[in-house]
């Protein structure tokens, strides 16, 4: 049986995870904003790309609270699903402000230094807003924790809202070797095996017609091939 390749969003609340979620899969996911994020536990989204099966994993906004919980969610369903990349959503519309950073620390603890070549980090960045974000993405390279992404591998790329770009970053991500995630190899701080081992509830799995929008990057697709993603 072919193993469903999983892909985490991850990043700050109210950046445009659940609208890439939405717009990689055809789901329709509530989304919400920084004041009055919609997403509270890890929520999946199911897709179709070529042969492979994705499953697109929207989490709650990467503070404490949500690392604690995106972690024993990847405990849970390690057994069953491979993770392949992680897409850490940015809005650079603002200044990067300490949210974003304690939000990249939290990304490392969960990842660890041997995933980063598995980690795109995608500044959201729809229609006119996307001018001026490609050089202020690349400020980022001189921050930590991003330089440390950066010096091993992440990459970044800009998502422009449309359905076309969202699924050219999952293609990017789908092929790459799965993640060695250091949640998965080590029981740190609060993380005891009592609260990790648990059976935690069943993940929401979006039922909203997502499945049947297979889309295949292919020749013969209507669609045609995928864009290569552009990095910077």
């Amino acid at each position: 049986m072919q193993r469903t390749r999983t892909i985490v969003v991850m990043g700050p609340p109210g950046t445009g995870k659940t609208t890439f979620v939405n717009a990689a899969t055809g789901a329709t996911l509530r989304i919400g904003d920084s004041l009055d994020p919609c997403t509270i536990k890890a929520q999946i989204a199911q897709t179709r790309l070529g042969h492979e099966n994705i499953d697109v994993v929207d989490t709650p906004a990467l503070d404490t609270e949500g690392e604690r919980a995106i972690a024993e969610y990847l405990h849970q369903r390690k057994g069953t699903n491979t993770v392949v990349g992680v897409v850490f959503v940015i809005d650079l519309n603002g200044r990067v402000g300490q949210e974003t950073i304690h939000s990249c620390h939290n990304l490392r603890k969960l990842c660890g230094p041997n995933s980063s070549a598995n980690v795109i980090f995608v500044v959201h960045a729809p229609g006119p807003e996307s001018q001026g974000l490609e050089e202020r993405g690349n400020e980022l390279r001189g921050i930590s924790p991003f330089d440390e992404f950066f010096r091993e591998g992440a990459s970044m790329t800009l998502f422009d809202g449309t359905r076309k770009s969202a699924r050219n970053i999952l293609q990017s991500l789908t092929h790459k070797q799965p993640m060695i995630l250091a949640c998965l190899t080590e029981r740190r701080g609060a993380m005891t095996s009592s609260n990790i081992d648990r059976e935690l509830p069943s993940p929401d799995v979006a039922r909203s017609g997502c499945c049947s929008h297979w889309w295949p990057w292919n020749k013969s697709a209507s669609h045609g091939e995928p864009e290569p993603v552009r990095r910077y």
